[in-house]
Order: C-alpha cells, then sequence, then structure tokens
C-alpha cells in the first residue's frame, strides 16, 4: 500500500491482511486505520487512509496496480517509516498529479477536491516539475488535456 506500494523490509510470502494490520501498527493506540476498510482496499484496487492519532496527520493508502506506470511511480516514490518494521512508498509529486487527473477523469471531472489538489501540487511544484515525465505519463493516461488545463489554470 502506499501511493505507490507498500514495502517491508522482510515480507512474508502469503502474508495477508493481518500481517499488514500489525506490522501498520493499526490495533494501538498510535494509528487508527478501519480495519475492514482496508482489507476491502487489498481486495480490490482501491483504497483507505490511516490517521496518526497523535498528530492527527492523515496518510492515504492505494494499493499498487499491476500496470506500467505504477511500477514505474513506485520507482520514483520516497521511503518513508510508517513503523519500526513497515516503510511507506511516497509518491512524487508529478506522480501524485497524474494519478489525481486520472481519477478526476474516471470520476466524470467533477471533484473540486482533486481539481484543487492537482493545481495546488502545480503551484507549489513550480519550476521543479520532471516536465518529461509528466509529459509522457499524461499522454500514456489520456489526462494531457487536462494538464494542460491545470497548468492555464494555475497560470491565470
Amino acid at each position: 500500500m502506499g501511493v505507490g506500494g507498500l514495502r517491508t523490509p522482510n515480507p512474508v510470502p502469503g502474508a495477508g491482511p493481518s500481517d499488514l494490520l500489525r506490522r501498520l501498527g493499526t490495533r494501538g493506540p498510535a494509528n487508527l486505520v478501519d480495519a475492514d476498510e482496508l482489507i476491502q482496499a487489498l481486495r480490490s484496487i482501491s483504497s483507505c487512509n490511516m490517521i496518526q492519532s497523535k498528530t492527527g496527520i492523515k496518510v492515504d493508502l492505494f494499493k499498487l496496480r499491476d500496470r506500467e506506470f505504477s511500477r514505474t511511480e513506485l520507482s520514483r516514490s520516497t521511503r518513508k517509516w510508517a513503523a519500526p518494521d513497515c516503510e511507506l512508498s511516497v509518491a512524487s509529486p508529478e506522480d501524485m498529479i497524474l494519478t489525481k487527473l486520472e481519477w478526476f477523469r474516471k470520476g466524470g471531472e467533477v471533484s473540486d477536491r482533486q481539481w484543487r489538489d492537482v493545481c495546488r501540487i502545480l503551484e507549489l511544484q513550480s519550476g521543479r516539475s520532471d516536465a518529461p515525465d509528466l509529459t509522457k505519463w499524461a499522454h500514456a493516461l489520456g489526462v494531457t488535456d487536462l494538464r494542460e488545463r491545470a497548468r492555464c489554470d494555475v497560470s491565470a
């Protein structure tokens, strides 16, 4: 899980949702996650989130999809420790933009939240984005027009 995928230092072959829950420390007071929601997300191409109770920080967890973009996304991600034996992969800003544009398109292009997120990431990354990767993957994912529209919205 993670925007790119979940990594653990010592993966257990055939480990299931209960192992993931244990590794994330979801049953203790530090992190709050709905176990049923996490199990459902693991069984489908879906997501759920975890909230760290001390800080209130919310982390969205996503199952890694079996496609070239997702594998590339994982290779560009940054690793962050969520628990002593659980490392999360955090997507690059470019990949967050592309994924949000893809969701926006699949959702009928009506989610203000997804659109605002895309525009905000573009603002924050002004001049620092990997334009060739954004261009390549926007075309591959069929969101080139949305990317251009978001760029126009940000520069307006």
